[in-house]
């Protein structure tokens, strides 16, 4: 079943397809463990390092970039705010993407049935110590948003995805 969107003010198409897939779940109890962390997005028990440096560089270069155009305040930096808000959205998303498939693939690789995450569920809660930089990347932090894009990937190839407690 789909739907296809013609809009005249932009003279564009769009067409929208659902698609049902039949996934047979992996037998097995092969099990990969996954790190979060900020500077190693992920690591994975299997030994696989997913660097965020440049996830890392990019919240913090679109940082400095919002706080000049806050001090400015004038309307055409207010809108430049929201077309940066949206790049950075738009930069962040598309890293976590790119890992989250990798993951997967590491997953597929080694055979594994089951990606085990750990729970960080209050985690930012914890940090009310640090520097202020510290601060900012833990509350900019999208590790949620990378355990639902590794969660909905994997059921393509038949893995179950658990949250763990991060003392196992």
């Amino acid at each position: 079943m789909g739907t296809l969107h013609y809009r005249a003010d932009e003279d564009a198409f769009s067409l929208h397809i659902v698609v049902m897939k039949e996934v047979e779940q992996r037998g097995g109890d092969r099990v990969i463990g996954v790190d979060l962390n900020l500077k190693n997005v992920a690591v994975t028990s299997t030994g696989a390092f997913f660097d965020g440096g440049e996830l890392l560089w990019g919240q913090n270069h679109y940082f400095r970039v919002r706080r000049s155009l806050q001090d400015k305040g004038t309307r055409s930096a207010k809108q430049t705010l929201r077309q940066v808000s949206g790049r950075e959205t738009r930069f962040v998303s598309d890293r976590l993407h790119t890992i989250s498939r990798r993951l997967v693939e590491e997953a597929q690789s080694h055979d594994c049935s089951y990606i085990a995450i750990e729970r960080l569920t209050h985690i930012r809660d914890r940090m009310d110590h640090g520097n202020d930089r510290i601060k900012r990347q833990m509350h900019n932090w999208a590790f949620r948003e990378l355990q639902e894009m590794v969660a909905y990937k994997a059921v393509e190839y038949g893995i179950s995805v658990e949250d763990v407690n991060p003392a196992f």
